[in-house]
């Protein structure tokens, strides 16, 4: 397209579509973070433009060019007792089909990990270190993505999670035949990668136990939880840091070298994530159904849309 066939109209024409999608053509809408992407590459070929001494007006020009990393990251919010009792509720834990149901919040939970960076994970990275239970979230492999250079890192998980059956999960995904070694194998990846059918599921789940909140009640809230229940532990901040993967400019000394060793990660982080007012001595998952519908969903699976 030449540039000067982009027009103010014709651009808010074209952002329109982006947001709202095709469904007769299958096209997706996209997020709002990534439309602003969209419009920021092509303010800068404007500017690029301009620079060359291209005769060519912006009509970008004006617009605002919102930056959200920031204003999202204040937004979200943590979820308070009352709203992890009603998504952890035992009752509805017991009917849960779908693994990414049950897993993904319990993961996310119990490790503070983003909702990409869970739904992205293979088998390979559920793994013991010193006898330890580990989740490795790392982007050695191709289609794996982490948001920043300390989101690689080694979490011990919660013994919880072993008693719930989720080690009982990764060995029938491991024992699917011609499987592709993801941990959540039917998944296909889109615009924001391997969470996007899970993520809105698990909106329209807040939407029904009336806790979703636009930009503050999201998956992402697991992760502010588990960082918030850190804080109120009293845990060293760079053992927080290693545990949740997180980037904190105020944290200058690292005492334990560049990775906290994961006994002590495990000794410091995993009794703090209790979450007390969760009834867990009630909370069974169906270890067989969830296996029957892993097994139903990969047998059904669609290859993702050229």
């Amino acid at each position: 397209t030449p540039l000067q066939a982009i027009t103010a109209a014709r651009w808010h024409e074209f952002k329109t579509y982006l947001m709202t999608g095709d469904a007769k053509q299958g096209v997706k809408p996209l997020a709002a973070k990534t439309v602003d992407q969209y419009t920021n590459a092509v303010n800068e070929v404007f500017k690029m433009a301009k620079t060359a001494q291209y005769t060519v007006d912006n009509p970008l020009t004006g617009q605002n060019i919102v930056k959200r990393k920031n204003r999202e990251k204040s937004e979200v919010e943590k979820f308070t007792d009352s709203d992890l009792q009603r998504i952890f509720d035992p009752v509805r834990l017991a009917k849960i089909k779908d693994p990414s149901d049950a897993w993904g919040p319990l993961l996310a939970l119990h490790t503070g990990a983003r909702l990409g960076e869970i739904f992205q994970l293979t088998v390979d990275d559920i793994k013991q270190v010193n006898g330890i239970d580990c989740v490795e979230f790392t982007e050695a492999r191709k289609d794996a993505n982490l948001k920043t250079s300390a989101s690689a890192r080694i979490t011990p998980l919660h013994p919880r999670l072993r008693q719930l059956g989720f080690f009982e999960y990764v060995q029938a995904v491991k024992d699917l035949p011609n499987g592709n070694g993801r941990l959540f194998p039917w998944l296909n990846k889109y615009e924001q990668g391997y969470g996007d059918v899970p993520s809105q599921r698990f909106t329209a789940l807040l939407q029904d136990l009336d806790i979703w909140v636009f930009r503050r009640k999201v998956f992402n809230s697991f992760r502010h939880t588990a960082q918030t229940a850190l804080q109120r532990a009293g845990i060293d901040g760079v053992i927080r840091k290693h545990f949740i993967g997180h980037e904190a400019a105020d944290i200058t000394v690292n005492v334990y070298g560049e990775h906290t060793p994961i006994n002590i990660l495990a000794d410091a982080c995993l009794p703090a994530l209790a979450f007390p007012a969760v009834p867990w001595e009630k909370v069974r998952l169906n270890t067989a159904l969830i296996k029957d519908e892993l097994e139903r969903l990969f047998k059904t699976r669609r290859k993702k849309p050229i």
